[in-house]
């Protein structure tokens, strides 16, 4: 969901200027292209309704409850995470809104505001404030630029009952049995006010911006070279927190791709901008929707990571501004029957080539998934060959999370299986040592298979490397000062004892307790 390297860009600028081509020589192809996308919304938004009802007959509902004062459920649809999913519906609520307006069928009109009301219930059921933020601004920029074109008066009525649907739809969730996780999700708003560690993570990110300021760390690169920098302020407020992402569109490009980076976002964003104003100004219907959505997600995506189908949506939008914005192209230039088949060609060999390279990410993932059936049918031999025709793929799968599933296996087997099973999760793991993303656990994860083994050098010195890549990192301190404590190197194992106490934050009792049962003499800021 969130590989967005210079290959996924490429396609999703290939796909979208396909797209934008044909709006600009078909003007109709607008209407269809926008009503597909309801479709495929409005489907999501019922999956998405269903999984807050307790339906769903594709994930577990664990993968989408959060744990705060009772079990909150956030769902995310198909879009892996609820705040994804709510970023995916902003545009779709202000599409929905702007075709149900300019409607002249009634059936049609119907559709349109059903697919509003689908998509406006579902991004309130996430619980995702950012994207209300920005629908917000979306909604009241799309009212104003509507209300000069339609008239004062009934933009207001269809303010007004939106606002009224709203305030039913909310009234039942804040009484009806239903409405439990949005209740408890409103009391986690409220003693989160601050967005929890996003203006932290803001602050850090400046000396990995500085660090990196031509070309930036990469794609997925963000939360193995932040983890080297961040604070002990942040270590000790959140300690057991994983920053994957800045959580905002801009410090993550300029993290990410450097200042040449944003300064092809900000010059992307603007000419969105200036087209669908441009729009507006020429009386164009999509133009006040184009301008809204833009503003929409712009604001939405400074408080969550992008994703490919949000970047997808992003770059559509603009790119839909552009073509509606340019004057219609001609399709009666004459084709030549070589000319046609040349195209064909060039269009048959880049749908292979996108289909491969969606292969190659996909095999990766599908093999990891078949080797976690086998596992869980007790096949230790038949998960560890998935494993490891997976590892011969260049872009590279979730090895940690296989690592810990194999090592947790382990517990129950019986020899030889067990020491087969510990075999595979050390490969997992060091697999998972070359992806930066997932370095620093990755060691950690090497270090707790090496001490059951009994390997306390080797786990000495992956500790020590997780300590270089998370120098405020509780746990690899905690472990070290463990490991140091049983090969009698008692001074060196009461200083990283005092370092784990000091980074331990809220954590700090049950490190204290886990050093004390390890026999190690812990004193805080010794």
């Amino acid at each position: 969901m969130r590989r967005v390297g210079a290959l996924t860009q490429i396609v999703i600028l290939f796909v979208v200027a396909v797209l934008a081509a044909q709006v600009n020589i078909r003007r109709g192809f607008t209407r269809r292209l926008l009503i597909a996308i309801e479709v495929c919304a409005a489907i999501a938004g019922v999956y998405g309704i269903l999984q807050y009802l307790g339906f769903d007959p594709l994930l577990p509902p664990q993968l989408y409850t959060v744990r705060f004062t009772s079990d909150v459920i956030r769902p995310p649809a198909t879009l892996r995470h609820a705040i994804y999913f709510a970023n995916f519906l902003i545009p779709v609520i202000l599409m929905a809104a702007s075709l149900a307006i300019h409607e002249t069928r009634a059936a049609w009109r119907y559709f349109h505001l059903a697919v509003l009301s689908i998509a406006a219930a579902a991004l309130l059921l996430t619980g995702t404030r950012s994207a209300l933020l920005g629908l917000m601004a979306g909604a009241v920029l799309f009212g104003f630029v509507e209300a000069r074109r339609i008239g004062k008066k009934r933009m207001l009525v269809y303010a007004a009952a939106c606002a009224v649907a709203g305030l039913a739809f909310l009234s039942a969730l804040a009484f009806s049995p239903a409405g439990k996780s949005f209740r408890v999700r409103l009391g986690q708003w409220a003693q989160d006010a601050k967005g929890g560690t996003r203006l932290v993570v803001w602050r850090d990110s400046w000396p990995l911006i500085a660090k990196y300021w031509l070309t930036g760390v990469g794609p997925e690169e963000f939360a193995g070279e932040f983890r080297r920098l961040q604070s002990l302020q942040l270590s000790q407020a959140y300690p057991d927190h994983y920053h994957e992402d800045p959580h905002n569109l801009l410090i993550g490009a300029a993290v990410s791709q450097g200042v040449l980076g944003l300064a092809i976002l900000l010059g992307w964003l603007a000419l969105g901008l200036f087209c669908a104003y441009r729009c507006v100004r020429s009386g164009i219907p999509e133009g006040g929707m184009l301008l809204a959505a833009i503003v929409g997600m712009t604001i939405s995506e400074q408080f969550a990571p992008l994703t490919i189908t949000n970047l997808l949506y992003f770059d559509f939008t603009i790119a839909l501004a552009v073509a509606l914005s340019a004057p219609a192209a001609s399709n009666a230039i004459p084709i030549t029957r070589a000319a046609r088949t040349s195209v064909l060609t060039l269009t048959l060999i880049v749908a292979i080539a996108i289909a491969a390279t969606a292969g190659l990410y996909l095999i990766p993932d599908a093999l990891l998934a078949a080797a976690d059936r086998r596992l869980a049918h007790g096949n230790v031999q038949g998960a560890r060959e998935s494993f490891r025709r997976a590892a011969l793929f260049p872009f590279p799968a979730d090895y940690l999370g296989f690592s810990q599933q194999m090592a947790a296996a382990a517990r129950s087997l019986r020899a030889p299986w067990r020491q087969q099973a510990l075999e595979a999760a050390k490969e997992a793991s060091a697999a998972a040592e070359q992806c930066g993303d997932q370095r620093f656990s990755a060691l950690y994860e090497s270090a707790v298979l090496a001490v059951v083994s009994g390997d306390l050098r080797n786990a000495e010195l992956k500790l020590r490397a997780a300590e270089d890549a998370a120098p405020f990192w509780y746990r690899a301190h905690s472990m070290l000062a463990q490991v140091l404590w049983l090969t009698h190197r008692n001074p060196e194992a009461e200083h990283e004892a005092a370092l784990a106490l000091e980074c331990a934050g809220s954590q700090e009792p049950k490190v204290r307790e886990a050093l004390q049962s390890a026999g190690v003499v812990a004193t805080k800021g010794n």
